[in-house]
């Protein structure tokens, strides 16, 4: 472990990670000590879907994507916790456990007004969170589709809907143009094609405990485990992951449990630590760390330079043309630009837990997580308490480009009115115009377990 990041402390609620059955995890929901544990708001659900579906044709709105974003492939990657308890994905303050007898049923009744930008009618079907799969094609169209796996938990390979995950929290696309997946409760990272075939890289081992971070470095893949190589105990490991065979190489140790990996063009990598509250530089040939903001166990917000940072929950991060780090705060409801000198300052949000568009001054966030940027500098973001995908141009004007607001799993064409859970991880094109979101369940025992793909005009 480097020297400035200490071990894993007993009863850290703030982010952890292996599962635990009754006990498990969620980000910001607090326990439901006497009523059902249903994610949807509506009170009067019994555990049926709504299949109430307004399809007429809005001709007026605008919902369309910002069209002329372009992108470079993000290798960074998503994701969160720590509790020395076992717990699994996203958990940012206290253990947030739901009542066993969860109505997990979502109401998927939602108006599908299609904007005059989409062609094609926004057929929401309400039987997309629980139902039967449709029937499985590699073809993909705009708007937000359910690019493989369905609502049961499970490792199996096969293309879209026959395969299965169990809690997927990060994406990174490859080299190759394939989609690398860390399958958080399967213990072992999954390939998926465009076309939406899915296959397991390497064996489950006692040594490879739950993967969350996960970025290439060039050609190389480096994946973030919760679980040191041991397997004993919590203190995290870094790995190279074979993209072939699946073998894993050991790079360092107890070094955390960092979320976002970040490659840099000398090969270092950047380490966000939600549960530290600090950011670091990790030199992979000398396997040491270098602090470069925050410092470990000291939340809050505070713009300075270096140690004297404060950050709360930073998740994920960015590398812009200018060669900054963007970073979502996640604790702050910010995001947060931090030079290659330590220097911290803000970037976007006001602090205020909310979705609202605008300039980036004013703009809000509700706990942004995940990032991914394109070759123009436009940046896609997770808000994972509003359950939508934003985008930050590089003018920097905010909107919301995905999801209508309500946690669940819906594909529409137009992607406004597609639904999100996990939003754990994100990566995007080089053009900006296709992304594909980690959505598994937040550490939550719900059934939310697929890769999403959205595609824009």
């Amino acid at each position: 472990m480097p020297p400035d990041a200490p071990p894993d402390t007993p009863g850290d609620t703030t982010f952890d990670t292996p599962p635990d059955s009754s006990a498990d995890t969620t980000f910001d929901v607090p326990p439901d000590t006497t009523a059902d544990a249903t994610v949807d708001v509506d009170s009067s659900v019994d555990g049926s879907v709504d299949s109430t579906v307004d399809t007429t044709v809005d001709t007026t709105a605008d919902s369309s994507a910002d069209s002329t974003a372009d992108s470079s492939v993000d290798s960074t990657f998503d994701l969160p916790p720590p509790d020395t308890t076992v717990d699994s994905s996203a958990d940012s303050t206290a253990d947030a456990s739901l009542d066993s007898t969860a109505d997990a049923s979502l109401d998927s009744s939602v108006d599908s007004t299609t904007d005059a930008d989409f062609s094609v009618d926004s057929e929401v079907d309400s039987n997309n969170d629980f139902g039967p799969p449709p029937d499985a094609s590699t073809s993909f169209g705009l708007g937000v589709e359910t690019l493989a796996g369905w609502y049961n938990p499970g490792n199996a390979d096969g293309t879209r809907y026959a395969a299965s995950f169990n809690n997927p929290v990060n994406v990174t696309i490859g080299p190759g143009g394939d989609i690398w997946v860390a399958d958080f409760d399967n213990h072992i990272i999954r390939r998926i094609t465009a076309a939406g075939v899915v296959t397991t890289v390497g064996t489950p081992s006692a040594t490879f405990k739950w993967p969350f971070g996960i970025a290439f470095v060039g050609t190389t893949l480096y994946v973030e485990t919760d679980v040191e190589s041991t397997g004993a105990a919590s203190q995290g490991a870094l790995w190279r992951v074979d993209t072939t065979t699946g073998a894993r190489t050991l790079v360092a140790d107890q070094i955390g449990k960092a979320r976002g990996l970040v490659p840099l063009s000398n090969g270092n990598i950047v380490l966000i630590y939600p549960d530290q509250h600090r950011i670091a530089i990790f030199d992979p040939g000398t396997t040491m760390s270098t602090p470069l903001a925050g410092t470990a166990g000291m939340a809050g917000y505070v713009n300075a330079t270096g140690a004297a940072a404060r950050f709360n929950n930073p998740y994920d991060g960015v590398i812009v043309t200018n060669g900054d780090l963007i970073v979502t705060d996640r604790g702050n409801h910010r995001l947060r630009r931090v030079t290659m000198a330590g220097v911290v300052t803000d970037f976007a949000g006001t602090g205020v837990a909310s979705s609202t568009d605008g300039p980036v001054a004013t703009a809000t966030f509700n706990s942004p997580l995940a990032l991914c940027r394109d070759s123009s500098d436009n940046i896609f973001v997770t808000d994972a308490d509003g359950y939508v995908i934003r985008k930050i141009t590089s003018a920097g004007v905010v909107s919301t480009v995905a999801g209508d607001g309500v946690p669940g799993v819906i594909d529409a064409v137009n992607p406004l009115q597609g639904r999100f859970y996990g939003l754990e991880g994100l990566d995007c094109s080089s053009n900006g115009l296709l992304l594909y979101v980690a959505d598994g369940n937040r550490g939550d025992p719900l059934q939310y377990n697929r890769i999403r793909r959205v595609a824009f005009p």
